[in-house]
This record gives C-alpha cells, structure tokens and sequence, in this order.
C-alpha cells in the first residue's frame, strides 16, 4: 500500500464486534498504542458505547473479562472521538448497524472495521469496511 493511500487512511469507526474482541482478548492497551502511535482517529457514539455496554454485560461476555464493565468502557472512552448520533438512512443488510456506517459517513470515516460478513462482503457499502485483521495491517 503506498505512502499516500495509508496516510488518507487516518478516520476509522470500529463495530461492536471489534470492540468486543479487542476487550475480551486483552488487546485494549495494544489498540491505544496503535490508534496512538499512527495517530488515528477512531469515531464512536452514544449509541455505540451503549451498544458495547450492554454486549459487555452479557454473561457469556462478562465471565471472560478481568476487569470491571465500567473500566473497560472507560479505556474505549479515553480512545475514541465521541460525536452525535445522526438518523439513520442506510439500507444495510444489518439494519441494526445502520449507525454505525451513518457516524461514519458523516465524520468522513475511510473505513468501518467490522467483523460481520454480510457487511464485509457487502457490495453497495457507502463506505469501505475492513476487517479488523484489514485494520491491524494497515501501519
């Protein structure tokens, strides 16, 4: 990937999904560093923070935390750009991920990591979607 490409590559919205993996993985500290050291902007909203709460509370999800529910949405707080939610007009084939590809269009995101195939795959995307394996490769 050339030097120009990456550096247009500096706006990201992470998913649900990604969050969880990076929480219950113990890669929170590693994803601070990364979002740090190549100076991203990672986009996240109310909506968004709720969504990782309650997925976070879950008991098949809690058992395999360390730490409290709080101090781990307080690590993805200190990471991302938190901005308003805005309606929701994409016809995804997740229709509950609708606002993430809105937070991410309306702050000019380049990408939407995700880990859902339908929208990895998904080829009438507003906007390109990568995985987080995508996403850790970039820089």
């Amino acid at each position: 990937m050339s030097a120009v490409r990456r550096k247009k590559l500096k706006r990201f919205v992470l998913d649900t999904n990604v969050w969880i993996s990076y929480t219950i993985n113990g890669e929170l500290e590693w994803l601070a560093h990364y979002v740090l050291q190549n100076r991203l902007l990672i986009y996240a909203s109310p909506l968004l923070l709720s969504e990782i709460k309650k997925v976070l509370q879950y008991a098949k999800v809690k058992k395999l935390l360390n730490n409290s529910v709080i101090s781990y949405t307080n690590v993805i707080s200190a990471i991302v750009i938190m901005k308003e939610d805005v309606p929701a007009t994409i016809n995804s084939p997740d229709p509950d991920d609708d606002y993430v590809f809105e937070l991410a269009i309306s702050n000019k995101a380049k990408a939407i990591v995700c880990g859902d195939k339908p929208l990895l795959y998904w080829e009438g995307s507003p906007i390109k979607v990568i995985s987080k394996k995508e996403f850790e490769m970039l820089y």
